[in-house]
């Protein structure tokens, strides 16, 4: 993701081995496409064709090949959307990897705040705190891990009501039996006391932390600059107004005017001139923080001109409609999960057959991008003529099978819409990265870049 191209080399291999091992164990033919905006997903690309079709072709032989198949492997880059990892997160799994450090292994760890956070002052017993959130042997987690924080704030007062509950009809024994059947559900009874204590002591720290950073008012903001028709005069008073505000910590207010930037840019420079000055007057703004805030609108505003992605949903008429259609087919739970990832609309193209070739072409042996010129992709095709034809006739029938790798990380919004999309059909989605992102390490990360 940097700029080091010995680091970039090391990388390409690595995600070449990731992304190769999981197709080996899918036992599939897949074709390959990724971001043709990228250079970085065209070497990804470029590596996992040079192993998969020439160097150990018939390891990767499982009778369906090319244009036969209808697996595929689409390969993206993080940069080509900033702004799902900058939005503020609104689900349980999301905020606990935002807000308290990141989930590391299915493990999080109380004391290790992000680098937004405000929790510095955390008191001993939850700070030294580190909870084991796993959805394989947490049924509390596995069925809410992907309900907004109102939600999951009610299931945990369910829990806590069921556990006292429990706790209250434990009575005098009157008889031996009575005694066997207590010890019997004894250690049920505990575990169920100590999941409860877990998720209580997780969702006092993430209200903590939304009260204190005052993210309702912030992510209200976010919203309305992401998801609404565009109104820069409106959306720049709204986001000033956030940077005047003293509750709210620096880093936010970065995230929230780098937004205003990312969709701004050629409507309204001088406002975004003017927020970029403003945030040079911010106590705990230094000059590391605008040095990135400055990289990621440089390099986004290269980015987002190629035309690759309609971040915001606005560029044509087509686009509005359906980003209202699909918030009123999916219902918008409230207005702080009105985003919905640039990148999942990208695979639910893919799926059906609509992603266009220009825009994500195949992979071929020598990396050249092409509709109809990617002949290497397709060895058991002769002729330029008929390879042309079997790229589009694959191009349309979608995908059934996919892996969509997020060079750069992924992030948990985009694996809560991968779940729902798994749920409905039509295409089975694996989401892999080179991480789980945050918007501190996404920052992090652009500024390594720079």
């Amino acid at each position: 993701f940097g700029a080091d191209f010995g680091v970039m080399g090391e990388m390409v291999d690595r995600c070449t081995e990731c992304i190769s091992a999981v197709m080996l164990s899918l036992r599939r033919g897949f074709r390959l496409r990724y971001s043709g905006g990228s250079e970085l997903a065209a070497r990804v690309a470029k590596s996992l064709f040079q192993l998969t079709e020439v160097e150990q072709r018939e390891l990767f032989d499982f009778g369906e090949r090319d244009a036969a198949s209808n697996s595929t492997v689409l390969i993206l880059d993080r940069r080509e959307d900033p702004v799902t990892p900058l939005l503020s997160q609104w689900t349980y799994q999301a905020m606990v990897h935002e807000l308290l450090g990141g989930l590391r292994d299915n493990v999080v760890r109380m004391g290790a705040n992000s680098a937004g956070s405000a929790t510095g002052n955390r008191s001993g017993e939850s700070a030294n705190q580190q909870y084991v959130l796993s959805a394989l042997d947490d049924e509390f987690f596995r069925k809410n891990m992907h309900l907004n924080f109102g939600d999951v704030g009610m299931a945990v007062k369910e829990l806590v009501d069921r556990v006292s509950a429990d706790h209250k009809t434990v009575k005098g024994f009157e008889t031996i039996e009575d005694i066997a059947a207590f010890v019997e559900h004894l250690p049920e009874a505990t575990e169920q006391q100590g999941l409860t204590a877990k998720h209580v002591a997780i969702m006092a720290s993430l209200s903590k932390e939304v009260d204190e950073r005052s993210l309702m008012a912030v992510s209200g903001v976010e919203q309305d600059v992401c998801c609404q028709a565009s109104s820069p005069s409106a959306h720049y008073e709204a986001v000033a107004g956030i940077v005047r505000d003293g509750r709210v910590q620096a880093m936010d207010k970065a995230r929230l005017v780098l937004l205003y930037a990312f969709r701004y840019e050629e409507e309204a420079p001088r406002e975004v001139a003017s927020l970029f000055s403003a945030m040079e007057g911010v106590p705990g703004v230094d000059r590391s923080l605008m040095d990135t805030m400055r990289h990621l609108r440089k390099t986004t505003a290269a980015i987002t001109s190629r035309g690759n992605l309609d971040l915001f949903s606005d560029k044509t008429l087509s686009s509005r409609f359906a980003n209202l259609a699909k918030q009123h087919l999916r219902g918008v739970e409230n207005v702080y999960t009105q985003h919905y990832p640039a990148f999942a609309r990208v695979i639910e193209r893919l799926a059906r057959g609509r992603l266009p070739l220009e825009d994500y072409p195949f992979a071929s042996a020598d990396g050249r991008a092409g509709v109809g010129g990617s002949v290497g992709a397709f060895r058991s095709i002769s002729d330029q003529g008929s390879a042309s034809g079997a790229i589009s006739a694959a191009h349309q029938r979608g995908s059934k099978l996919i892996i969509a790798f997020i060079i750069g990380g992924t992030t948990y919004e985009e694996a809560k819409a991968v779940h729902e999309m798994n749920m409905e059909g039509p295409a089975n989605v694996y989401l892999g990265g080179t991480s789980v992102t945050s918007s501190s390490k996404f920052m992090e990360d652009a500024c390594g870049s720079g």
